[in-house]
């Protein structure tokens, strides 16, 4: 058994294992899992020869971001306990959502200029993805391997990174300060 083969059996183990055990209880896992289920080359990868908004997306299906379901995973409550996933709601929308990635992309208000152009190219690239309910569509979206829709995702998520005000760098854990201080407008947080 080689190397690869014995770190992809882990892999689906631990994915296995944390995805039935702690199925929606606000595991690390939860989103990752909704798009991996084999151990295999993502296709999206290619498609992106720029690193940098590669990542973006890379980011988003890896929880490496600071949305409130990521950030409420180390965040106590008066008891000490950890923060449940069905409290790490938006503070930007009125929407009362957990702040996770779909709602990033889907529903926060905000965003609906970026959203309507995803979704009149999904129109034209695949008609029947609009059809889709959300959370569906949302994952269509993030494990589609096709060029085309995955570039409209990509530049949606570029958008949304201007509308936030982030310049594009490697994500700092040096920092405790939440993004939103550094700028003037109230939005989730998602770093690249």
């Amino acid at each position: 058994m080689t190397y690869i083969h014995v770190f992809e059996f882990q892999w689906l183990k631990e994915l296995k294992r944390n995805t039935h055990l702690n199925l929606g209880k606000g595991i690390k896992l939860r989103t990752y899992s909704k798009f991996k289920h084999c151990f295999a080359y993502e296709q999206y990868l290619d498609f992106q020869r720029n690193f940098k908004e590669r990542k973006l997306i890379t980011k988003l299906r890896i929880s490496a971001h600071r949305l409130e379901i990521e950030q409420g995973r180390y965040k106590k409550t008066q008891n000490g306990t950890k923060q449940d996933m069905e409290n790490r709601l938006c503070k930007y929308c009125s929407n009362r959502e957990v702040e996770d990635q779909e709602h990033l992309l889907m529903t926060y208000p905000n965003y609906t200029e970026p959203r309507s152009k995803l979704l009149s190219s999904l129109e034209e690239i695949a008609p029947p993805l609009t059809k889709l309910p959300t959370s569906d569509l949302f994952i269509c979206s993030m494990t589609c391997n096709d060029y085309e829709i995955t570039k409209v995702l990509n530049d949606m998520i570029k958008e949304i990174v201007v509308i936030i005000g982030i310049s594009l760098y490697l994500m700092s854990f040096k920092t405790r300060n939440p993004m939103c201080l550094k700028i003037k407008i109230s939005v989730p947080v998602i770093e690249t």
